[in-house]
């Protein structure tokens, strides 16, 4: 599954979890195995704050796209957003490391 990021002015950060074809957003789950290959889900679909949108691929690929804040106050010391995540199953960890000189 690819979690492709989009910024938002919310402050508050999601966890996400992945397991096969469902994510689970603060504990909410999304199940995107019963959606047909070449199928889009919709924001209006679901009522999850953070769900923008999915995408199943003719070869069953998802690409899920998550709003999340943009605020750089709510991130750990040294790190910001991946703009792309790739998960196969487990916690997803939305931060990668920004080199020091930027930082300081």
């Amino acid at each position: 599954m690819k979690i492709v990021i989009s910024e938002t002015v919310r402050s508050e950060v999601p966890n996400l979890t992945v397991i096969g074809k469902t994510l689970l957003i603060d504990g909410e789950v999304l199940d995107f195995s019963v959606i047909s290959n070449g199928a889009t889900v919709q924001r209006e679909d679901t009522d999850n704050q953070y769900f923008k949108s999915a995408e199943v691929d003719n070869n069953g690929n998802i690409t899920i796209e998550i709003l999340f804040p943009y605020n750089a106050n709510s991130f750990p010391k040294g790190k910001t957003i991946a703009k792309e995540i790739e998960v196969v199953d487990g916690v997803v960890n939305p931060y990668v490391e920004i080199e020091e000189s930027i930082w300081k």
